[in-house]
């Protein structure tokens, strides 16, 4: 044994211990997400427009969520006194602690900690789509392991072992979705987003869970049978049945006047893109009725799409496979939607079916299984 060993003992607990004590003495701050649902066409108090949380009272798609936030730490988180004045006669106004200000969100008018929390939905490429709370009620117990809660609303924070929970009802409790279409996304909770609160461990401030957006309204069709070819770089092309159906296109699925989207989702690689079919390219098949509709287009990098046909019968398309971002040979199944106009049809076929060659230049596959409008399972 080296004589020299134990003299670096007292060496290290002066080199590391004040940070071991510090890491000790901190909280950790873990979000939970529960009841998660959907509002469509409702309405919210005037309040929580006015700290930003919605774009107007009336008519408004919400995706709501009850939050929890833990302190899984050795240490307590301390925010005591924000200093506010009388919210109620004083709403919006700043606090002695900047960190706070008094809301009027949900008709409250108490003391909001404004960058607690940050609520977000993110797309499937990664943009964020919907932006909600950054902010905390009155930060205090709602439960606890051990002993019983300390903290009040004029003396704020969250004991160790301790968490306070946020439900679904409360104003600003919520992601407006007014404007986001119908589809899947991830819902992206972090607690502290700013890293203003100094933890234990900061690498699980962070929540993510996939969420869908379902509307009544939306006119989904499923479509079966058919092939899929793709050629990187030259063409992508599909071809899909529908259900036998004698039903006519509706007038909400006339793609002249809003235009449509063919998405193309490549399951294995967790990749989608969506093509613009704007309305001015699209033309009526028929004279005297809507037997189908026909896009014309230049097939250039621009424009990949040189030409699809929708009718009630089936769904045809053929664009630059240099638009598509797969990888060849492909992993797994393969999701093509057109979405035509604001809430109209969505015509949807799912290409995992028979494949006759899947390498690294080509792949065609055959009859793939019926649709179920969703590209995640």
């Amino acid at each position: 044994m080296n004589p020299k060993l134990p003299s670096l003992v007292p060496v290290l607990l002066l080199t590391f211990g004040p940070a071991l004590a510090l890491a000790q003495s901190l909280p950790d701050l873990v979000p939970e997400v529960s009841d998660i649902h959907f509002d469509y066409g409702t309405s919210v108090p005037v309040g929580d427009v006015v700290e930003g949380c919605a774009t107007s009272t009336e008519g408004l798609d919400l995706l709501r969520l009850a939050l929890t936030t833990r302190n899984d730490g050795p240490g307590d988180l301390t925010i005591g006194n924000p200093r506010c004045p009388d919210c109620a006669a004083n709403p919006g106004a700043i606090c002695g602690d900047p960190a706070f200000f008094c809301s009027p969100a949900g008709g409250h008018n108490h003391p909001h900690y404004q960058n607690f929390l940050r609520y977000e939905l993110i797309d499937a490429r990664g943009d964020q789509v919907g932006l909600g709370g950054k902010r905390s009620f009155c930060l205090a117990e709602s439960g606890c392991l051990g002993p019983a809660s300390r903290h009040t609303c004029s003396n704020q924070g969250l004991a160790a072992g301790c968490w306070d929970t946020y439900p679904a009802y409360l104003g600003c409790q919520y992601i407006e979705i007014t404007d986001v279409r119908t589809g899947h996304y991830t819902l992206r909770v972090t607690v502290d987003p700013g890293s203003e609160i100094a933890e234990a461990d900061e690498t699980n401030n962070v929540l993510e869970q996939e969420v869908e957006i379902r509307r009544e309204e939306d006119f989904q069709v499923m479509l079966e049978g058919g092939s899929l070819a793709i050629l990187p770089g030259k063409l992508l092309r599909l071809h899909a049945h529908r259900v036998p159906d004698d039903s006519p296109l509706s007038e909400e699925s006339d793609p002249r006047i809003d235009g449509a989207i063919l998405r193309f989702t490549d399951l294995g690689e967790h990749s989608e893109i969506e093509l613009a079919l704007p309305a001015s390219a699209w033309r009526r098949i028929g004279k005297h009725d809507a037997r189908g509709y026909r896009y014309r287009g230049a097939g250039s990098v621009t424009d990949p799409c040189r030409s699809v046909v929708v009718t009630k019968h089936q769904v045809r398309a053929t664009c630059r496979g240099s638009a598509i971002d797969v990888s060849l040979p492909a992993t797994g199944e393969i999701f093509v939607q057109l979405a035509i106009g604001e809430g109209g049809q969505r015509f949807c076929a799912s290409f995992g079916g028979k494949t006759l060659r899947n390498s690294a230049k080509h792949l065609l596959r055959l009859n793939p299984p019926p649709s179920t409008c969703s590209p995640y399972h």
